[in-house]
């Protein structure tokens, strides 16, 4: 079966579409890898004609061949306790077998829970890569603790900013998608079946013979692997869903046969203003953009240039004057029937012209917006139906998701980015969708997705995955129920994480996404009402001019007088907040050459340059361009920044002269659940439980400023080590005992 994707944003609209946010919205391999070596696939078996779901132009086309991706190492975890006595729950059921017990979760299912008496949750999933420890020394555990006014906070020095006055717009108002709690998001018409590759396309006995009993047609995910074809299925109309399932099911040729699921846009409603001000984009202002394009690039000096974001969403309008010039490819997957070119991928929604805008406006050429990424690339994969086939609120499928995803890597796209979720659950897992991720992340591309819209404190699919770069968002504080509203960006304005944005411990960060509280016109999830014209609370970006219905589309204003057309609309949600960190990504590898630096360090990268916003919700913090760019291109002047607790590791280590061991700069871990230091929680506290008996061992807390993934620290990181040593035979006071401050050239852990 296949899954389906929403859009991860809410929008306002004058006359211009309204913008929803995908609900689908990366570790990776090493550096200075080069483009992955295409390796051919076979052509799909069959495919019908018609182009009416990708716009009527564009030429028909088989999967682009892919490379072979490596073979996967399941994840096995090792559960044990000190003592062996100790009662251990799975999922909140008792386990009754004896410790040690190897648990291997099940690969299409969320994340499982693993609880030890008095002590936090340990989550585990099928992220297949090889075995893990789960362990819990009930006779020394402690919680420790240190003083959070300690670290060393400032916030980023940026370039002042000249403001452009504006008049406010009048709106008309759709009403914005969201996805119920307990929603199921399983395709009723769409089926993922895996072949022995040895069965023929065609024949009496072939994959053509067993999918015209149940498919109007198919086509080919990925390249074979392991023996393995898999195809996505569309049913024939009025076929069964169980039916197809249990008559491919029975035949000896077909090795599993999977569902696809949906995924849905991540936004909440745009607003068409009469102009288009930069002086109105407080998210450029707050995550330091202007000066992270100062920084020259393997671009020729031009910000972001070389590098390309793929844009999987509703499409891109392609005649926009801020985009013209900037996209590489248009290629639309729906329904398993791929077409590229012509305007197969214009978007007739505005979501997906939206994202592309933030992630890529033309910027610094006196016109319309600014983009993150500046002068980066565009590819447009139109994955989305046209909204006139099945109505507002149309959800993609994860089989046409995968394909696209495939092609992206194919089509030298070294960022994806993915402004849409599934609904909640564990149902919603993906293995498809899984598998598509887990390939362009093992072929260094760094993929960025929405965290979801639905006010929970778990992460949709794809962000779910384990290495996908996982955004939630951020919105300004500009509401006083006493004084009036200022429409313009005031740096003072400090930021929270709006209720409707998803979070999770396994979250990355947040970057502006929208929202509002105090408001008359905010609701009970923190998002503006349909007559809240406040940019402040609002995304201020791009849209299409080819909306459908046509009462949403744009009147193409210019955002001056005798100025170029401009659609333009206001959106609230984490789609929004997902192309912020995609375009800030292009600039890192634009600056570093695309696809030269594992996703994994990418993604340390932005999560150790965050700032803190003070608020529990934030992952590591709020997205900060310019810290993560200065870093990037060893900028010896660092910008200060303002450091949250949640961006701390704590961590018990044996290294260091008072345990007789030679001194270092990288800490022998010794935790065993958390071999690379527990994560610390916004006041500062976090559980030491997981050395095994006999070790005597140090505590440190550690904020990993440079980002790097090897290990040690260096100068400019924060650290502290608590007072004395700890033997893991007995408990250890550990709370109080921190002294942080800047690492020094020259360091050796004590």
């Amino acid at each position: 079966m296949r899954h389906h994707l929403r859009p991860l944003a809410f929008r306002f609209i004058a006359a211009v579409a309204a913008c929803s946010l995908l609900a689908a919205c990366g570790g990776g391999g090493g550096s200075s890898s080069p483009a992955p070596t295409p390796t051919p696939t076979p052509a799909p078996i069959a495919s019908t004609s018609g182009v009416v779901d990708c716009n009527g132009s564009g030429t028909l086309s088989t999967t682009a061949s892919i490379p072979v991706p490596s073979t996967r190492v399941p994840s096995v975890y090792t559960i044990d306790a000190n003592p062996r006595t100790t009662v251990v729950t799975i999922d909140g059921t008792p386990l009754t077998q004896a410790l040690p017990y190897q648990y291997t979760p099940v690969e299409a299912s969320a994340a499982h829970t693993v609880t030890f008496p008095g002590a936090p949750p340990v989550f585990v999933a099928q992220t297949n890569n090889g075995p893990h420890a789960i362990y819990f020394n009930a006779v020394s555990a402690a919680s420790g603790s240190f003083n959070t006014t300690l670290i060393s906070n400032s916030a980023v020095t940026r370039v002042p900013l000249t403001l452009k006055d504006g008049s406010i717009p009048t709106a008309t108002h759709r009403a914005f998608q969201s996805v119920a709690v307990g929603t199921s998001d399983i395709s009723q018409t769409r089926l993922i079946v895996k072949y022995r590759a040895s069965l023929p396309p065609t024949g009496a006995r072939s994959i053509a013979s067993i999918e015209r009993l149940v498919a109007d047609h198919g086509m080919d995910i990925g390249p074979i692997q392991n023996g393995i074809r898999t195809r996505a299925l569309s049913l024939l109309p009025g076929q069964s869903l169980t039916l197809a399932q249990s008559s491919l099911r029975a035949n000896p040729d077909v090795v599993d046969v999977l569902p696809t699921h949906l995924r849905f846009l991540k936004t909440t409603m745009p607003i068409t203003p009469s102009d288009t001000l930069f002086g109105f984009q407080w998210d450029m202002q707050k995550i330091g953009a202007p000066n992270a394009w100062a920084y020259p690039s393997s671009g020729g000096g031009i910000a972001g240039a070389g590098a390309t974001v793929a844009i999987l969403d509703t499409g891109i309008d392609n005649a926009h004057p801020d985009l013209a010039g900037k996209i590489t490819r248009e290629e639309c997957v729906v329904n398993g029937k791929t077409y590229v070119g012509g305007t197969s991928a214009q978007d007739t929604n505005g979501h997906g012209t939206n994202v592309a805008g933030i992630v890529g406006d033309d910027t610094n050429n006196a016109f319309g917006f600014a983009g993150v990424g500046y002068a980066v690339n565009l590819q447009a994969y139109k994955i989305f139906p046209n909204e006139t086939l099945t109505g507002a609120g149309a959800s993609a499928n994860t089989a046409d998701e995968a394909a696209a995803i495939y092609d992206a890597v194919n089509n030298g796209a070294s960022v994806i980015n993915l402004s849409l979720g599934s609904a909640q659950g564990p149902g919603s897992y993906d293995p498809t969708e899984h598998d598509a991720v887990e390939f362009a992340i093992a072929h260094n591309v760094v993929v960025v997705a929405a965290a979801g819209n639905e006010a929970t404190n778990t992460l949709d699919f794809p962000a779910a995955y384990d290495g996908v770069l996982s955004v939630g968002a951020s919105a300004l504080e500009d509401d006083a129920p006493s004084t009036a509203k200022t429409l313009l960006y005031n740096p003072s304005y400090s930021e929270f994480v709006p209720k409707y944005a998803n979070s999770a411990p396994t979250m990355a960060l947040v970057a502006p996404g929208g929202g509002c509280r105090n408001s008359p016109g905010c609701d009970s999830q923190d998002v503006p009402g349909t007559s809240d014209n406040d940019y402040n609370h609002w995304i201020f970006n791009i849209s299409t001019s080819t909306a459908i219905p046509t009462a949403d589309q744009c009147t193409n204003q210019p955002d001056v007088p005798g100025g170029q057309p401009d659609c333009k609309a206001l959106f609230v949600g984490t789609s929004q907040a997902t192309p912020h960190v995609s375009g800030t990504v292009g600039l890192i590898e634009a600056a570093l050459g695309q696809r030269q630096i594992a996703p994994a360090q990418i993604v340390s990268l932005l999560e150790n340059t965050t700032d803190d916003i003070k608020d529990p919700r934030q992952g590591h913090g709020r997205l900060n361009a310019y810290r993560a760019l200065a870093i990037a291109t060893g900028d010896s002047n660092l910008p200060t920044h303002v450091t949250p607790a949640q961006g701390f590791v704590a961590f018990a280590y044996s290294n260091g002269v008072a345990l007789g061991a030679p001194p270092s700069n990288i800490p022998k871990i010794v935790d065993a659940t958390y071999p690379l230091g527990v994560p610390v929680q916004a006041d500062g506290s976090f559980p030491i439980d997981d050395v095994m008996p006999n070790i005597t061992y140090r505590v440190g807390v550690w904020f990993n400023a440079h980002g790097g993934t090897d290990g040690q620290i260096l100068p400019g990181d924060q650290f502290g080590v608590a007072t004395g040593t700890c033997n893991s035979s007995s408990p250890c006071t550990i709370t109080g005992q921190f002294s942080i401050g800047i690492v020094t050239s020259g360091f050796m852990l004590p």
